[in-house]
C-alpha cells in the first residue's frame, strides 16, 4: 500500500481548514505536527504503524504520556483529513494512576545552590550537565575531558553542543582533577555507576528542600526535554507572528482588493 507523503505545506493547510480549533490548540497542534514531521523517515512518508512507532520513540525519550498523546491525536487528525484513516495510531497511552514527579526550574536551581553550599562540585556538574544537554546516564558516565574540550557530545544519535558556561566549568573541573578515562569518577578513580550518580544527586535533597523522589537523573532529563519543547514552541510562535506581519504588510501594499 502506498504511503502518505507529508509536507509542511500540507500541515499548514490542514491547520487552516480546522476552523473549530482555538488559537492555543492550533499552535499546540502545529508544534506537535512539526515534531512528527521531524521524526519521520527521510522520505517523509507515513505508512501503517508509523505514527504508533513515533509515539514509542517519544516515550523512550522520556516524554510524558500526555505529551505523546497530543502528538498522536494531532497526527491521527491529519491522516484522516488527508484521506488515509488506515494510518491512524488510534490507541492512546493510559495516564499513570499517580502523576510522575516533575522537577521545576526553581527546584533545579536550589539543587545547584545546595551543591555549592556543600562544596560538592562533582554533583553540581552532574546535575547541570544532564539538565543542559539531556545526557543519559551511560553517556554522562562515559564523558571525558577530551569530549569537553571539543565542545560537542553525543546524546543518543544526536550531537549536542555544550553551552559555553557549562563547558568552561567542566574544563576547569578536568584541570583540577587530572586523570585518564571518564571525567566523573569515584574516590578510587573508577567510573561512576548508575546507583552512585542517583545517590549523589539524592543526597542534596534535604539541603535543597526538594522532594527526594525528584532528585534523580530521570527528573533532571525530563526538565531538559520540557525546556527544549518550550523553546521550540516559543520559536514557532515567533515565526508564526513574523509570517503573519509580513503577509499583512504585503496585503496592504499589493492586495487585490482595495
Amino acid at each position: 500500500m502506498d504511503g502518505l507523503v507529508v509536507t509542511q505545506k500540507d500541515i499548514e493547510e490542514y491547520l487552516n481548514q480546522r476552523s473549530g480549533l482555538t488559537e492555543n490548540t492550533r499552535s499546540t497542534y502545529r508544534a506537535r505536527l512539526n515534531q512528527l514531521y521531524d521524526l519521520l523517515p527521510q522520505d517523509k512518508t507515513i505508512h501503517r504503524g508509523t505514527i504508533k512507532s513515533i509515539g514509542e520513540t517519544l516515550l523512550q525519550r522520556r516524554y510524558s504520556k500526555q505529551a505523546v498523546n497530543i502528538v498522536l491525536a494531532a497526527a491521527d487528525g491529519f491522516v484522516v483529513w488527508s484521506g488515509h484513516p488506515e494510518f491512524q495510531a488510534v490507541a492512546r497511552y493510559a495516564q499513570d494512576d499517580l502523576p510522575q514527579p516533575e522537577l521545576t526550574r526553581a527546584e533545579y536551581q536550589r539543587l545547584l545552590m545546595a551543591a555549592k553550599r556543600l562544596n560538592r562540585e562533582r554533583e553540581y556538574l552532574l546535575i547541570k550537565t544532564i539538565v543542559l544537554t539531556g545526557s543519559n546516564l551511560p553517556e554522562l558516565m562515559a564523558l571525558t575531558a577530551e569530549d569537553v574540550k571539543k565542545g560537542k557530545i553525543l546524546v543518543g544519535t544526536e550531537v549536542h553542543t555544550l553551552p559555553q558556561p557549562l563547558q568552561a566549568e567542566l574544563i576547569s573541573y578536568a584541570h583540577r582533577h587530572p586523570g585518564t578515562g571518564p571525567l566523573f569518577q569515584n574516590y578510587r578513580g573508577d567510573a561512576l555507576t548508575r546507583t552512585a550518580v542517583t545517590q549523589a544527586i539524592k543526597g542534596l535533597s534535604r539541603e535543597a528542600q526538594v522532594a527526594e523522589n525528584k532528585c534523580n537523573p530521570r527528573c533532571l532529563r525530563r526538565l531538559y526535554q520540557e525546556t527544549q519543547s518550550h523553546y521550540r514552541d516559543m520559536m514557532q510562535s515567533l515565526m508564526d507572528q513574523a509570517s503573519t506581519r509580513q503577509l499583512e504588510s504585503e496585503q496592504r501594499l499589493i492586495g487585490w482588493a482595495e
